[in-house]
């Protein structure tokens, strides 16, 4: 158990600030205090040290003898506690960093694989906790369903438009081609160009229900 006499982090931190800058006013700006607050903190501290930890020069500020002890001590205890804060915020990202998606198959066998390793380069080059992403590949009126319902954080989709009550943002193109056997006759043609009007009157193999020609859903 800690007895009454041990300074604050915050003071600690201060005492070694000063130390490293000579100045007790370029501490407090440092650690966004007013110099007023500075000198309180010190106060304190040498109100529980009982004895005088930092005087005034005309070049600034110095540490006394028993400051400098302190400030030994200090560095320990604060390059202790920076640990337990990075532990700490490691711990709070981490239950953050998880991620539910939905996809439409052709995505997420052609293009997701992709996003998430990039995504995963990205973090380890930040030093970034590594987001966990959980994927459901499904058709297009799956994905829509499990967005709306909040079960997925975001949806991707191949489609043109978003149903009511969902945000989209386009993140690709793809490019539509037709395609026919080698015999029919639209491979016989010299430029091999067919017209919107004959394609119209012509018919084709559709993907089925649920499944549309991209995008990204998510709810506002």
């Amino acid at each position: 158990m800690l007895g009454p006499h041990v300074p604050d982090l915050r003071a600690l931190e201060l005492l070694l600030v000063v130390a490293r800058t000579g100045s007790l006013g370029a501490a407090a700006a440092e650690l966004g205090i007013t110099q007023q607050a500075a000198s309180s903190r010190v106060r304190t501290m040498e109100r529980l040290v009982g004895d005088s930890l930092v005087s005034r020069t005309r070049r600034g500020s110095e540490l006394t003898q028993t400051g400098e002890l302190m400030a030994q001590w200090a560095a320990r205890v604060v390059e202790a506690a920076e640990e337990l804060d990075a532990g700490i915020a490691s711990l709070r990202g981490g239950r953050r960093a998880h991620l539910a998606i939905a996809a439409s198959l052709t995505i997420a066998e052609h293009m997701l694989p992709g996003w998430m390793v990039a995504l995963r380069a990205h973090q380890l080059q930040l030093g970034q906790p590594q987001t966990e992403i959980t994927m459901t590949a499904t058709n297009t009126a799956r994905v829509v369903e499990l967005v709306t319902a909040g079960d997925v954080e975001l949806g991707f989709v191949e489609g043109p438009d978003a149903p009511r009550g969902l945000r989209r943002r386009l993140v690709g193109t793809d490019e539509l081609v037709v395609v026919v056997g080698p015999e029919h006759p639209w491979a016989a043609r010299s430029r091999r160009r067919v017209t919107v009007e004959t394609l119209a009157a012509t018919p084709l193999s559709s993907a089925r229900p649920g499944r549309a020609p991209g995008g990204c859903w998510r709810r506002p």
